[in-house]
């Protein structure tokens, strides 16, 4: 029986987030809150399931602290790795992400486009069918021209698929999830410092008033 393969992206949150200030903290004003809500930085991971026309599951990708599919957002905007590791300052890190979208970018895009252009090329001799005129001036259609342009043109087409699948293939982010989990949570506790100027992983010390 033909399968049709979907590939259908599932959002798991682990664990509830990396977050772990998700809900509201009862120390927090609600201006506080508000400024922390806006700056946090939350991960979220994901897994890609590949499933039937009939919607039974016939493979995944798998998901755990190794794994590259996470999406990330700072406050109430997603954002890219790139921009994720710029924000806490691993500049290099960041850079080495950027180059690694950059080339998934290219690939894939630059795959459409080859693939386009190789269809229009073979469309070609069958718009404008080339023509050769024989000896005794009778024209007739030329068939090397024709074959040429089909080639060429499928040669085109074929090499655009390949660089689309070898780009929809490439990680969409170079950091585990595990490390830009406990990076996000990180930088949650230092900004909670900051808005508050309380260390919340700070034990509290008891009242010692008198009754």
């Amino acid at each position: 029986m033909k399968m049709v393969k979907v590939c259908l992206i599932l959002a798991l949150i682990m664990g509830g987030s990396s977050l772990l200030f998700s809900q509201e903290a009862p120390t927090l004003t609600p201006d506080q809150q508000d400024q922390f809500d806006s700056q946090k930085l939350t991960v979220t991971g994901y897994k890609i399931v590949t499933v039937s026309r009939y919607g039974g599951v016939i493979g995944d990708s798998g998901f755990g602290p190794s794994s590259t599919n996470w999406d990330a957002s700072k406050g109430y905007d997603k954002i890219s790795e790139p921009d994720f590791l710029r924000t806490l300052g691993l500049d290099k890190e960041a850079l080495e992400s950027q180059s690694h979208q950059t080339s998934k970018s290219l690939l894939t895009g630059g795959g459409w486009g080859a693939a386009v252009v190789g269809l229009l090329i073979m469309f070609v001799p069958v718009v404008s069918p080339p023509m050769t005129t024989d000896q005794y001036g009778l024209t007739s259609l030329d068939m090397g021209a024709f074959w040429t342009y089909l080639g060429i043109g499928a040669a085109i087409s074929i090499g655009g698929t390949v660089m689309i699948l070898a780009g929809s293939n490439m990680s969409p982010n170079i950091t585990p999830y595990g490390r830009a989990a406990a990076l996000a949570e990180k930088y949650n506790t230092q900004l909670l410092i900051k808005i508050t100027g309380k260390d919340p992983n700070k034990p509290r010390t008891p009242d010692n008033g008198s009754t």
